[in-house]
């Protein structure tokens, strides 16, 4: 076995803890996994563009409470991993890794729910150590449960990325040409899918001015220089006018 893959899978079960288990600094989110992977691996352009695409489409997956989202720490490194270590980098290829690696990270998420029900067992059992005086048992109980969440990133990467560069590999030897290019166009329409996500989870009537504004803006200033003076000051007028009367309405729902 290559011994990246190894350092890879201890990797991420490092970063898997992240997500809900230890620390939850955020180096689970796809963008920063998918930057350290990409670093890591010699190619930081790829593992910047898949994690971009995988927070749009991951953006509103939060692990709050009892919910349990697919794993996208997971899905993340196995993408950016094999899409670099499969050959040469391509759209396509880039896709199809990430093809590959969503139904891993949805199989993550059951495995989740496995090792919770195993960690609720454990707590019970400290208790009762607790009960008879075994304080030691808590300290272990801890260790013991977190080690679980590692060796669950652990095995799976460990299983999946050797597999899943045999996959990507021999899959673009076989597929037609008509096949990758329209590899090629799913992967430019994912950022569209990923803003739709954003617009059901985050965009309601009331934000929705704020959020076109904020469209408009970025098109203006991406226009730089190009845009007279006088469109600036008509534009920051309505703006300033649509926040004025936005404000008037929730304050006046607020009061009635």
């Amino acid at each position: 076995m290559n011994p990246i893959f190894l350092k890879l899978a201890v990797l991420g079960g490092i970063i898997g803890l992240d997500t809900t288990a230890v620390g939850q600094i955020m180096i689970s989110q796809p963008l920063v996994t998918g930057t350290i992977i990409g670093l890591l691996l010699g190619n930081l352009s790829v593992g910047i563009l898949i994690g971009i695409l995988l927070q749009l489409l991951w953006i509103a997956a939060i692990p709050i409470g009892a919910a349990i989202p697919p794993d996208s720490s997971l899905t993340t490194i196995l993408a950016t991993a094999i899409a670099i270590m499969a050959g040469k980098v391509s759209p396509a290829s880039m896709m199809l890794a990430m093809m590959i690696s969503i139904p891993v990270g949805l199989l993550t998420g059951k495995v989740d729910v496995l090792i919770r029900r195993i960690n609720i067992h454990l707590v019970h059992r400290i208790e009762r150590k607790l009960e008879k005086g075994e304080l030691q048992a808590l300290s272990r109980g801890i260790i013991i449960g977190v080690l679980f969440f590692f060796f669950k990133n652990f095995l799976l990467l460990l299983i999946f990325l050797p597999l899943g560069v045999i996959i990507l590999r021999n899959s673009l030897l076989l597929l037609p040409e008509w096949s990758k290019r329209g590899l090629e166009i799913s992967l430019g329409l994912v950022p569209v899918l990923g803003m739709a996500v954003i617009l059901e989870g985050f965009v309601t009537r009331y934000r929705l001015p704020f959020f076109l504004a904020g469209g408009l803006v970025s098109l203006l200033i991406i226009k730089g220089l190009n845009f007279p003076l006088s469109g600036w000051i008509y534009t920051i007028l309505i703006l300033v006018g649509i926040t004025l009367l936005l404000e008037k309405r929730v304050s006046g729902k607020s009061t009635s």
